[in-house]
């Protein structure tokens, strides 16, 4: 039915601002009896990325002759250890005469830079590692815009807080300060958090913006 030992893939496999990356193996679609003791499989990370706790789903299959239709599909992963987020890698024991197919979540370290490449390496027996990356651009920490709108002399300004999607303690503050004869006309927003996420305090020459929870996502204050 042709098949192959071992295949890797991830979804995305590159893009900005990746939070998580979803990998799935298929191992054995070749059909082959891997015998009652089996043959192991062994997933290795390298890089500033870690695994997903509890991500790991292994499912095991027969494959008809034409090479894609399945049979006795089931899900075995309560044969194996789910995964913790301190692993560095983890193997499993394959048997009998199915193809597996073997997927799980990893989550990309922070960082200060402006992009960085997880590696991850699968191995079989018999086979040649697979090793694949994936590179992840990241935004800006802070940025801050201003177009010019209606009445003649209004400005609205936007602050792009955390593009590089870093976890951002409680406690936390953003200053704005404005200088000259400026005013704030209207409210101060922050569409993306909830309102018990922050608390706004202004006066005649800025705002501060204190964090009450920690934050993950990027975020706008708009005024």
């Amino acid at each position: 039915i042709g098949g192959t030992a071992l295949t890797k893939e991830v979804n995305p496999i590159s893009g900005a601002n990746i939070n998580e990356l979803n990998w799935k193996v298929n191992v054995n679609t070749s059909m082959q009896d891997l015998g009652a003791s089996g043959k192991v499989f062994k997933d290795t990370l390298q890089g500033n990325h870690k695994y997903k706790a509890d991500s790991l789903v292994v499912k095991k299959y027969k494959l008809g002759t034409d090479g894609t239709t399945r049979t006795d599909e089931s899900i075995v992963t309560g044969e194996y250890d789910n995964l913790v987020n301190t692993q560095l890698d983890f193997s499993l024991n394959l048997t009998g005469k199915y193809a597996y197919e073997i997927t799980y979540t990893i989550i990309p370290g922070d960082t200060e830079d402006s992009s960085q490449t997880v590696k991850n390496k699968a191995e079989f027996p018999g086979v040649t590692p697979i090793e694949k990356s994936v590179t992840i651009t990241y935004g800006k920490p802070l940025e801050k815009i201003g177009t010019k709108a209606s009445p003649v002399g209004t400005t609205n300004w936007t602050i792009k807080v955390n593009e590089n999607l870093k976890t951002i303690a409680s406690g936390v503050t953003i200053t704005d300060t404005w200088t000259g004869s400026h005013q704030l006309d209207g409210s101060i927003t922050v569409p993306e958090l909830d309102a018990a996420d922050y608390t706004i305090v202004t006066n005649d020459t800025g705002f501060v913006l204190t964090l009450n929870n920690p934050v993950s996502k990027a975020f706008a204050i708009n005024y």
